[in-house]
């Protein structure tokens, strides 16, 4: 996550200045993965062509344990999802470039 070296305001996404104190000063920390379920929605229509065979899938908000908020998928079980439910970050490689943050119950 990009992090201000000003007043040390972890943000997402990253930006130009700090959301916090607009200083200029930014670098990049690694995070825990870990957060808590804040929200989360099954859609079951594809937005996009590239969905469909994804359908349906879950779409969720996620806290880090640091502080942002990021919007991600919670894959795998989740018959235990509900509001503040531990989750934690794993990677599903998309393409040789691209690599997704998606998200499990933690335990899950």
């Amino acid at each position: 996550m990009q992090v201000c070296d000003d007043c040390a305001d972890i943000h997402f996404p990253p930006t130009p200045v700090c959301p916090a104190c607009l200083g200029d000063h930014q670098s990049w920390q690694i995070v825990s993965g870990d957060g808590v379920l804040e929200s989360w929605i099954d859609l079951h229509r594809a937005y996009w062509p590239g969905f469909t065979d994804d359908l349906p899938y879950r779409v969720c908000i996620v806290k880090l344990a640091e502080g942002p908020l990021l919007a991600s998928n919670l894959v795998g079980p989740s018959e235990g999802a509900k509001l503040h439910a531990p989750v934690r970050v794993i990677f599903e490689q998309v393409t040789d470039e691209i690599t997704l943050p998606k998200f499990r119950l933690a335990g899950g």
